[in-house]
């Protein structure tokens, strides 16, 4: 083995990364092999480069670091696991598949392996055999139990089965382990998806979580009064915190408030904490006066950024979705925080100062309790929406050909509860012909298809009236695809708010009930601001109704597909400009009653 200094493998890897940014794939793959070739244990030093790339945000070129490592060391269970992780999260199912049952074969005693088998299992749509593999995981590797419950928590979630998911994240968190902040945002937030038990119950469980970040973060806690200015700004510091500044759902609502706000008033922050970015990207960052990029740093450092700044208000766009940073709420990174857009009700900090609803999202009184926030409704609406770039007209209803009604839903699948299958089934059994289209992850692969097809049929939707479709590869062919649809049903009690704004743009009328909190009422919200309130439903029962009178409607219905987008346009919901005036009243007004609130709470001098 020929000896090589620190200084050449650095080089000879500086020089595979610049083979791998000029597109010469096969030679910097043999540079990262002579690389590893040099290591006693090619296999522990693929992993350990592998992990050293990850934080270079070049994943691709970590992806290769493996591929190299199992070119040395071809047998490596660990490498095998690691690749099939990496390429099932990329949406290369079937290669991380292949490399799990590799991993498998080598090591069957191995109770990561069937748990890495498990998940590409389930995105395959092979829901029985991903449960029966994370069972045989955990029998095999109790003590990775908490890693294994929260992949249960997920496979349940993904194909609907509400009370397990939520059975299974809590298990992850009360395993003893140290698991991650997601996990138990993802237990939260299945108590959303399917509550089990009230609107009180759900408040306990995140103020009890929202209890327990606090007293984890308190080394880290800043005051209020700590980012008050003695002179007040010359123009509000706004800041926005997200991992999603790119074609996103969340971006369609705030793009238009960001491009709307008042320069000469409010000076803009953006807080990027994302890896992926794209034109749009680009174009919201011409919407910002301070360009942040947080991405892969730690709470300390993130939060020394933010505060450098001296922001007066921040806003989170994430709640507990995937890649939130409610640690830095928790810890205080501004004089005045607040929450919205990104997810439904509270986030359960005492932190966070307000949340911005509407008063049909959040019915006043009533729903203020639920909140650790402060609930400020916006007069008009909780949002506006801004349709896609890439755009495709509205047609006639496709039923005025086909000689029968299509029923369709485009919502995340985990949001189909029983609930939502229960009223579904009702609407199919009594408009004779009808057909129902779902649109989701995975719909296209066969297994994800019968699996559904069975969970339907259960809820006595016939499988030969169920249509499914997979993901399109542009926004274009998304929208396009609401042509084969006369009307969307929402989702219960979890409403769609992306997909129905959505709907409406394509002429597609949707029909949606009135439920208890935020989730279960932003569907009602978006058509009453719209100006479709005949469409929702104040039970599930009148969900029912009025998806069956419109379905055999047909005058109504072509009307409906012929003129939503105009009334759309001229509705609050696409009325920028009075929005974000509206926005920035709300935060003006939150601003001046919060400082005169901290000038009252110093101590008076006496002279």
């Amino acid at each position: 083995m020929t000896s090589m200094t620190s200084g050449d493998n650095e080089d000879l890897l500086a020089r595979a990364e610049a083979r791998f940014s000029a597109g010469l794939v096969t030679e910097s793959l043999r540079d990262i092999v002579q690389f590893l070739s040099r290591h006693p244990d090619a296999a522990a030093a693929a992993l350990a480069l592998y992990k050293r790339l990850q934080t270079t945000n070049n994943p691709p070129f970590a992806r290769l670091a493996l591929e190299a490592g199992l070119t040395v060391a071809p047998r490596s269970v660990p490498l095998l696991i690691k690749a099939s992780i990496y390429d099932v999260n990329k949406g290369r199912i079937d290669s991380g598949y292949r490399l799990a049952e590799q991993a498998l074969a080598l090591a069957p005693e191995n109770g990561e392996a069937w748990s890495t088998l498990a998940v590409a299992c389930g995105f395959m749509g092979d829901y029985a055999q991903a449960v029966a593999r994370l069972q045989q995981a955990l029998r095999l590797s109790p003590q990775s139990a908490s890693v294994i419950w929260r992949n249960l928590g997920w496979l349940h979630s993904t194909f609907g089965n509400g009370p397990h998911s939520t059975e299974a994240y809590h298990r992850a968190i009360t395993s003893g382990a140290v698991v991650s902040p997601e996990v138990h945002s993802s237990f939260l937030l299945s108590l959303r998806y399917w509550p089990s038990g009230s609107e009180d119950q759900i408040f306990n469980a995140y103020q009890q979580w929202g209890q327990s970040v606090s007293e984890a973060l308190r080394h880290h806690h800043a005051e209020r009064g700590s980012f008050a200015p003695k002179v007040p700004h010359q123009r509000v510091r706004l800041g926005y915190l997200s991992a999603d500044f790119r074609e996103h759902s969340v971006m369609y609502f705030l793009e238009p408030v960001l491009a709307n706000h008042d320069r000469e008033k409010f000076e803009i922050y953006c807080y990027d904490d994302g890896s992926r970015h794209d034109s749009m990207t680009d174009r919201i960052r011409t919407h910002a006066d301070q360009w942040r990029d947080i991405r892969g740093l730690n709470l300390g450092p993130a939060l020394s950024r933010l505060r450098e700044d001296k922001l007066d208000i921040l806003i989170d766009l994430s709640g507990h979705m995937m890649g939130n940073r409610l640690a830095v709420f928790a810890s205080r990174a501004a004089f005045l925080q607040g929450s919205w857009l990104g997810c439904p009700g509270t986030t359960g900090l005492r932190a966070m100062d307000f949340k911005l609803v509407d008063a049909l999202t959040d019915l006043p009184v009533i729903s203020d309790r639920w909140h650790t926030e402060k609930l400020v409704r916006l007069p008009s609406t909780f949002c506006v929406y801004q349709p896609p770039d890439a755009d495709a007209l509205p047609s006639a209803p496709p039923s005025a050909v086909n000689g029968y009604i299509t029923f369709g839903s485009f919502n995340n699948p985990c949001k189909i509860s029983d609930l939502t299958l229960h009223a579904w089934s009702k609407v199919m059994q009594s408009v004779s012909g009808a057909r129902l289209r779902l649109k989701g992850p995975g719909f296209d692969r066969p297994l994800m298809q019968a699996t559904w097809r069975q969970r339907l049929a259960g809820f006595d939707i016939p499988s030969d009236r169920v249509e499914c479709l997979g993901k399109t590869d542009t926004t274009l062919g998304h929208l396009e695809t609401y042509h084969d649809i006369d009307i969307a049903l929402d989702t219960l009690p979890y409403n769609g708010v992306t997909t129905t704004c959505e709907a409406l743009w394509m002429g597609v009328p949707v029909v949606t009930c009135w439920g208890e909190g935020h989730a279960a009422r932003t569907g009602g919200s978006l058509l009453s601001s719209t100006g479709l309130q005949s469409l929702v439903g104040q039970t599930p029962e009148d969900f029912v109704r009025i998806a069956v009178d419109l379905a055999h409607d047909a005058d109504r219905l072509r009307t409906l597909h012929a003129e939503l987008r105009a009334t759309m346009r001229a509705s609050p919901l696409m009325n920028y400009s009075t929005f974000t005036r509206e926005v920035e009243a709300t935060f003006t007004a939150l601003l001046d009653d919060a400082r005169e609130k901290q000038v009252r709470s110093l101590p008076t001098q006496s002279g």
